[in-house]
């Protein structure tokens, strides 16, 4: 498994939601080369845990659409 460089200049913050629906916003990142997809899972300002989204590696082209 390739590592993958989640520099804070190798991502880009996608949308902020509520993605473990335990009513506080988290943050879902997108690596801006190859379109990786993190998001990290907050306590208010503290992240608790992070973790990659299915599918992981979606491929460079392909960006996520927040509404």
């Amino acid at each position: 498994m390739p590592i993958i460089d989640f520099s804070p200049s190798a991502l880009r913050v996608v949308i902020t939601a509520d993605c473990n629906r335990d009513g506080k916003p988290d943050v879902l990142f997108q690596h801006r080369g190859d379109g990786s997809l993190l998001v990290w899972f907050m306590d208010g300002i503290n992240k608790s845990t992070a973790s990659s989204v299915d599918p992981s590696q979606p491929g460079g082209t392909w960006k996520v659409v927040a509404p």
